[in-house]
């Protein structure tokens, strides 16, 4: 920019479909737009350098927070462009995090991996990162995220398979299990997020958030009770993990960036509003 004789360069942050992320995350990202106002390429070790100086933190720590978007095995290729001219980024956490726990329409474009153990290391190395350094604490909440994300994740493969083996005694065990955890861990996020987000923000916003949590509470809750129905003999059949599901988008295993949606997409397979 110097070189452009250019007097003033600005970097914008958009808040689409929800602003659910926290403002501050996009710090490593302007540390790195700022570095390219004295240098055509940036030194990735003046990056963190100065990273430590300006905001106090560890570089890494804070980028490791969006291997929330990452699921070991697909290289993550450049982004693609669309028909509407943008270039978009993968949003695999934001896929697991709001899809129907019961219809779990997005499993099949894992092509059978389980992340799993990924987020899992991911939530402890988060933690850590927030403890061991006060500049870091914000990073608690990419940490709960995948926290939910490890429980999450596998949770309809692991009912489904219990339910059509007509094992009752694994599925119940299930939902004492990881349903009911994740039950839990889904409150913790919500209340964090809901903190995060009234100390950043208006209050003008924060009902979107509630009701997002608030749709996917219902329907764990909604899960574990047609559960406890089946194992009780109240109810014959569960259609909702009877159903076998398939592939929607054929994605390039190679090329996560394609599989970028919106909330109201991915929250049910219904595209009633």
């Amino acid at each position: 920019s110097k070189k452009k004789k250019l007097p003033e360069v600005a970097a914008c942050m958009w808040g689409d479909d929800g602003t659910e992320c926290d403002i501050y995350s996009a710090l490593p990202g302007l540390q790195f737009f700022a570095e390219h106002g004295h240098a055509e390429q940036g030194d990735p070790l003046l990056v963190r350098a100065n990273f430590r100086g300006t905001c106090q933190g560890d570089f890494d720590d804070w980028v490791r927070a969006s291997d929330i978007d990452v699921v070991p095995g697909y290289k993550g290729g450049p982004a693609p462009k669309f028909e509407f001219g943008m270039e978009t980024a993968p949003n695999i956490g934001k896929w697991l995090l709001w899809q129907d726990p019961a219809l779990s329409f997005f499993d099949p474009q894992l092509g059978g991996r389980s992340p799993r153990s990924h987020f899992e290391r991911l939530a402890r190395e988060l933690d850590a990162a927030a403890a061991k350094d006060p500049h870091a604490a914000r990073l608690d909440f990419p940490a709960q995220i995948a926290r939910v994300l490890a429980l999450k994740c596998d949770l309809r493969t692991h009912l489904a398979s219990a339910y059509r083996a007509g094992d009752k005694k694994r599925i119940a065990e299930d939902a004492k299990g990881d349903l009911k955890a994740l039950r839990v861990e889904v409150d913790k996020l919500w209340k964090l997020h809901r903190t995060r987000w009234l100390s950043l923000y208006r209050p003008f916003g924060v009902e979107v958030i509630d009701l997002r949590y608030g749709g996917l509470r219902a329907r764990l809750e909604t899960l574990h009770d047609r559960i406890a129905d089946w194992v009780a003999g109240r109810v014959e059949t569960l259609p909702e993990l009877g159903a076998e599901l398939r592939k929607i988008w054929e994605v390039r295993l190679d090329n996560l960036p394609e599989m970028m949606h919106l909330y109201h997409r991915l929250k049910s397979p219904s595209m009633m509003k």
